[in-house]
């Protein structure tokens, strides 16, 4: 009461269109305010600038009807990335707060939640946060979203929270539910009712809409009637009884429809070409009476009437009937309706002849081209496409058949950017069908169109995981061009292909070779002391200030190869970890020569890598990527912001800050990778979220389920390396959890690496060996005996180099002491021990919270050997309060296990059991 109720819905074509929901309800809100006195409308201006101050700008931008409540406003000051998405979610906070108060509260309804974009989805979780007195209903199709869809993460985070969020599964109506809505709709008492209920169920198997249909074609076929004599329904059960009703709703609907009037039934059908939403002014223009929009309305008002179409906004119902005679009382040229069900719109399809059909989509297409402005096409483009589709088969005019062609690449373009990829690939693959269906050759006919279709349709199934399509399309491009600087958009398609299904060598290759036709060369056989040289030339006075003020790269051949260098980065670091930072270097190098690119962020993060992995420069290396996160904002460059999350945190900041605090940015960095269509990043980032987690101390029964859903999250997205990377820890964490029969070996559900280490050998895939290598040395410290260990660390040691720079890259060093002190019974302490601790040593300089506890135990256990008791004890007892206190429950366990160890030593039994118990 007294509320406000306001509603947006999400579209899986619009979810590059940033709130696109939120700014349909804001957009209804104000059509609701403008329809208040002059007085009231005065007192919402006043509060509405009192909350939004000077940058009223911000917010009209995105809801135009604004302005005609506040007045004009000053233009706000103009910001860039974090900071501008900053201010809007602020603004529209406050915005929001001034219609939400005990006096009228709010009430907004979300539909289609599942295509909701990012930024709606970060503002959602503030505005159920922080206000009060709203109400907001949601609405998604749960057979559309995984545990780790955005939307679904989303709904934990805010379930995280004091906010109070209540989960309903709409189902079928039960008998018992049924019989409340036929008693309620008859008003009668429910035992009255169950006779009617019972055929009202078997007939509609539950379906609320079918069931609502069914009664009213019952009281329309006077087998329901009200009696004025006793004041009270009656129906006549045995009629009902006798009736052949179909049970397709389809089919039924379509019987209610022809008792219509003829013109309304054609209007219907035309509507129905069109779809489950439709305005006035369209459905004039292909039932061709655009000068004659009252008599297109007329037409509706009898289905309106029905209850069979809806206008989408009070606004619209805008029809009074008279004698017959239809009155406007108000007309707009794009008046909005919809279907009440997509069963009524696919009832008026099924009216329409199938021969029919293909003839009548194309004139619809043709109708709807005609009367579309340049300007409007992008809006239309899938309305207009996909008429002109169904009717494909009656275009056979080789000019018309170029330019459907070009339609269905714009429609491709703009359905990709709304990650609705199984569409674009549709679109493209139409598209290309379209040119092929000639005598002539599209590439001399249609050379440019030709060509982008191509890029277009390698890009789509590359992002739906359809590789041999992706390789079909790659090579019909290469063959019909010669061009580097025109190869290069396809190419790195063809690399980013090559990666998902793990074949890194190809990748490099394929990389190699296009860079050499665009002057720059890479070494062949890289070797360590490049890495230095580099970095010198690099030199040490690289500001952020400096980066910023550097003017874009302007140059084709320079933006394709830092392109191409891009794209080959990942394939390096895991194949060829050698050449990985000269090709980081070389990207860094013609940024700092030819201005900056949109890729130079992502090549400053990676810099910030090889600062802290190679080089054991920590500050340096976050300076790095502080200078990576403010060029993204600047450059606006949200396309590679999974690719520098991805590197950001897991390979730079686990040097300098908690490991912890890195976890929960990668989701961030997934659900980037996801709106911008960067799978390969996406599925990098919650792998590394995974692994961290482990390295950090989650605990393990709730990381086993988590990385299952991870782990098939990462499997649709069709990325075999990043699925192998992750299966790998994945295993490693059910050996943990008692599910594996030999605990050092990593075979199980998850991963088996008797079948896949030899295939991580055969692909070049030296990330996954180290990585195997390493997993396998923590678990034979912890399940083995301390010579099986050793063995392991021998293996391990040689392929560390392979994940340089990851958190394992650390805990190898630390278990590595921890092996050989286990394994020496005499003096001396090895000098390999030594050295483990002085990388520890210097990691803990920059993040004791991380390594200082590593570093008391290793010390601890040196301590034991050499006999020292008291510095022994000390240095056991800084470790578990170390780990404890930085949230390291696996290692405060084990330094409580290795106290022990150490007490039983020494005939400490009572001492020894408490250090047990702790463990």
């Amino acid at each position: 009461q007294r509320g406000y109720f306001i509603k947006g819905k999400y579209d899986q074509f619009q979810r590059n269109i940033p709130f696109s929901a939120f700014v349909q309800a804001f957009r209804d809100l104000i059509g609701q305010l403008l329809s208040e006195s002059q007085s009231q409308l005065e007192t919402w201006k006043t509060q509405i600038l009192a909350a939004v101050g000077d940058n009223g700008q911000v917010l009209i931008d995105v809801i135009p009807e604004l302005e005609n409540i506040i007045g004009k406003q000053p233009p706000a000051p103009e910001l860039s990335g974090s900071a501008a998405q900053n201010r809007f979610n602020l603004l529209f906070s406050r915005f929001m707060q001034v219609f939400t108060s005990i006096e009228h509260p709010l009430v907004m309804f979300l539909d289609d939640l599942q295509w909701a974009d990012l930024a709606s989805l970060n503002l959602l979780k503030l505005l159920i946060q922080d206000t009060g007195y709203l109400l907001i209903l949601g609405a998604y199709r749960d057979n559309e979203v995984s545990p780790v869809h955005p939307l679904m993460l989303t709904l934990d985070e805010i379930g995280k929270t004091e906010a109070i969020v209540n989960t309903m599964t709409l189902l079928p109506l039960s008998e018992s539910d049924m019989n409340c809505l036929v008693a309620d709709t008859l008003n009668s008492e429910s035992s009255l009712a169950q006779p009617l209920t019972k055929l009202v169920y078997q007939k509609t198997k539950g379906n609320p809409f079918f069931a609502t249909q069914f009664l009213k074609s019952l009281y329309d076929d006077k087998l329901i009637s009200f009696n004025w004599d006793i004041w009270h329904w009656q129906c006549d059960i045995s009629q009902v009884k006798a009736l052949a009703i179909t049970d397709d709703i389809v089919q039924f609907m379509a019987l209610q429809l022809q008792k219509l009037p003829i013109e309304t039934q054609k209007v219907l059908k035309l509507a129905a070409c069109i779809g489950a939403q439709f305005d006035l002014s369209t459905l004039a223009i292909v039932s061709e009476t655009a000068n004659s929009l009252t008599l297109m309305a007329d037409h509706l008002w009898k289905a309106l009437q029905e209850g069979l179409i809806i206008p989408i906004s009070e606004v619209y119902k805008f029809f009074t009937q008279t004698d017959g005679i239809s009155t406007v009382k108000r007309i707009a040229a794009n008046a909005h309706y919809k279907f009440l069900h997509d069963r009524v719109q696919q009832a008026a399809y099924s009216l329409i002849p199938d021969d029919q059909k293909p003839a009548l989509h194309l004139q619809i297409g043709q109708l709807i081209l005609a009367q579309t402005a340049p300007d409007q096409l992008d809006e239309k483009i899938f309305a207009i496409v996909s008429q002109f589709n169904l009717g494909i088969d009656q275009i056979t005019n080789t000019e018309q058949r170029d330019h459907l062609a070009n339609l269905n690449l714009m429609a491709g373009r703009k359905a990709r950017l709304s990650a609705a990829y199984p569409a674009s690939a549709q679109y493209c693959d139409l598209g290309l069908q379209l040119l092929a269906n000639d005598n002539s050759n599209p590439w001399n006919r249609q050379p440019l169109l030709t060509s982008e279709l191509h890029i277009e349709a390698a890009n789509s199934a590359c992002l739906i995981g359809e590789f041999e399509r992706v390789e079909a399309w790659v090579k019909a491009f290469l063959n019909h061009t010669s061009s580097p600087l025109e190869q290069v958009k396809i190419l790195e398609i063809q690399i980013q292909s090559l990666i998902a299904q793990n074949q890194l060598s190809e990748a490099i290759q394929v990389a190699r070779k296009t860079l050499q036709q665009l002057d720059v060369e890479l070494p062949a056989h890289p070797t360590p002391e490049m890495i230095p040289e580099a970095l010198e030339a690099i030199g040490e006075g690289l500001r952020i200030e400096n980066v910023m003020n550097l003017p874009p790269m302007s140059d084709p051949k320079h933006l394709a190869a830092i392109n191409i260098l891009s794209s080959m980065a990942s394939a390096a670091y895991m194949g060829s970890p050698g050449l990985y930072p000269l090709i980081v270097l070389k990207q860094i190098e013609l940024s700092l020569k030819f201005g900056n690119a949109i890729q130079t962020p992502y090549a400053y993060s990676t810099y910030g890598l090889i600062l802290c992995a190679y080089g054991g420069e920590i500050v340096a290396g976050n300076r790095a990527a502080d200078i990576a996160i403010a060029l993204m904002e600047t450059l606006k460059a949200s396309s590679f912001k999974a690719k520098i999350i991805n590197l950001v945190y897991p390979f730079v900041r686990i040097w300098q800050q908690p490991i912890h605090s890195t976890v929960m940015p990668l989701i961030e960095g997934y659900q980037a990778g996801l709106a911008s269509g960067d799978l390969e990043f996406a599925a990098y980032c919650i792998y590394n979220r995974c692994q961290l987690a482990y390295a950090a101390g989650s605990e393990l029964l709730q990381l086993r389920e988590e990385m299952q859903t991870y782990g098939e999250a990462i499997a649709q997205l069709k990325q075999t390396t990043a699925l192998n990377f992750h299966q790998i820890v994945q295993q490693a964490v059910l050996n943990w959890t008692g599910e594996a029969d030999d605990p050092q070996q990593l075979v199980g559900t998850a991963y088996d690496e008797t079948t896949r280490f030899p295939q991580h050998q055969l692909a070049g895939d030296t990330y996954s060996i180290g990585s195997v290598n390493a997993h396998k040395l923590v678990l034979a410290y912890h399940f083995g005996k301390p010579e099986d260990a050793l063995e392991m660390a021998e293996i391990a040691e040689k392929t560390i180099g392979s994940i340089i720079g990851t958190v394992f890259y650390g805990l190898f060093y630390f278990y590595h002491a921890l092996t050989l002190l286990a394994n020496t019974k005499t003096l001396p302490i090895s000098e390999a021990v030594t050295k483990d601790l002085e990388h520890l040593i210097n990691w803990e300089t920059h993040a004791a919270m991380n390594f200082a506890h590593k570093c008391d135990l290793i010390r601890a256990e040196q301590q034991r050997i050499l006999g020292h008791k008291a510095e022994a004890i000390e240095f056991y007892d800084r470790a578990i309060a170390g780990a404890k206190i930085n949230g390291f429950i696996q290692e405060e366990a084990l330094a409580n296990e290795l106290a022990t160890k150490f007490y039983l030593e020494w005939d400490k039994q009572k001492v020894a059991a408490g250090y047990m118990q702790e463990a």
